[in-house]
């Protein structure tokens, strides 16, 4: 199975994409999202509890971050 990520630049022409790739039966749309401040803070909130068995503190974290 192959995977294409599209970008879409105009937003109007969403719809008619959805619905064209939606009529061939071999494509399988997963999910749909718009690129905003929502989706932002659910990957945020996806890494939650990422550090938690970790001993590191948090200007640890940020002075090896820095040093780039």
């Amino acid at each position: 199975m192959e995977t294409l990520v599209l970008t879409i630049k105009d937003p109007e022409k969403k719809g008619f994409l959805y619905d064209l790739l939606s009529q061939l039966d071999y494509v399988e749309i997963e999910e749909l999202y718009k690129d905003s401040e929502e989706s932002k803070d659910r990957l945020f909130a996806e890494a939650k509890g990422m550090w938690k068995d970790k001993d590191i503190s948090a200007s640890q974290l940020r002075k090896e971050a820095w040093k780039r």
